[in-house]
């Protein structure tokens, strides 16, 4: 099975979250162990549990929908979120839309019917190191085929 979805997610679901949290809290607690805030270390603590919502909020908005591998069966997608593994079949996806305006880029697999991860499954691609171009080569690919899965599965038309 070929896979679709780039290494990088592990870091960005994981390791990015925490890392940032952990700088963040590093900058905002050592003004207080330095005597910078003066008395009051109630504006440090202020600052840092703003701070750490704003990020869990980052988090769930932004990386925690999606999947964490996704691989090319053929004529399916094995997609794994967790310990948790779903077979979609490409006849069954109804829209992919990439989203590169955001960070991390990622595509969209809507579904017409819902699978255990929702009508939704949002992956990201993988994708040249250095590309300029707008278009994704592994989503492309994808519209492709399901597009080719959605014309095999209807029956042909009757004579007339």
């Amino acid at each position: 099975m070929k896979r679709l979805s780039s290494d990088e997610t592990h870091f960005f679901k994981r390791v990015y979250p925490r890392a940032s949290l952990l700088l963040f809290s590093a900058i905002t607690l050592s003004p207080l162990f330095t005597g910078g805030y003066g008395t009051s270390p109630l504006t440090p603590l202020a600052i840092l549990g703003f701070g750490l919502v704003i990020v869990a909020l980052a988090w769930i908005w932004f990386l925690s929908h999606l999947a964490d591998e996704v691989f090319d069966a053929g004529d399916a997608l094995v997609v794994h979120i967790g310990d948790e593994r779903e077979r979609i079949l490409l006849s069954n996806v109804a829209k992919i839309s990439f989203s590169r305006m955001v960070k991390p880029p990622h595509a969209t697999v809507q579904l017409r019917k819902p699978c255990k991860f929702g009508t939704r499954v949002a992956f990201m691609p993988c994708r040249p190191q250095y590309s300029l171009d707008w278009a994704n080569a592994v989503v492309e690919d994808l519209r492709a085929r399901v597009a080719g899965a959605r014309n095999a599965e209807r029956p042909p038309p009757s004579g007339a």
